[in-house]
């Protein structure tokens, strides 16, 4: 009974859009317009949701996980003998052999 009465829904708004509004090309640009409106509600909600975060605490981790992160490289860089400096007034010094990665077997 749903099914039937949401199918004579569908064709009563068809019929109506076909014979009440002059041609396809009009059905289309107000099909665009409804599309348009919808899309611009959502941005603007999408935009009233962002602005009511609060970002504070998001900013915090972030800045923490970026100095785990730093850490973390400069204690690799130590280990396997890179230098991470880039500085440019001087030739780069080799490296000892990296402990890490696959050795290459002679042969």
């Amino acid at each position: 009974m749903r099914m039937n009465q949401a199918m004579a829904e569908i064709h009563e708004m068809a019929s109506g859009m076909i014979s009440t509004i002059g041609g396809s090309g009009d059905t289309l640009n107000r099909l665009h317009e409804m599309v348009e409106e919808e899309r611009t509600r959502a941005a603007g909600r999408a935009r009233v949701a962002k602005d009511s975060l609060d970002m504070s605490g998001v900013e915090v981790k972030e800045a923490e996980l970026t100095a785990l992160a730093d850490q973390a490289l400069a204690d690799f860089a130590a280990r396997e003998g890179i230098s991470l400096a880039e500085d440019t007034t001087t030739p780069p010094t080799p490296t000892p052999t990296p402990t890490m990665g696959a050795k290459e077997s002679e042969g």
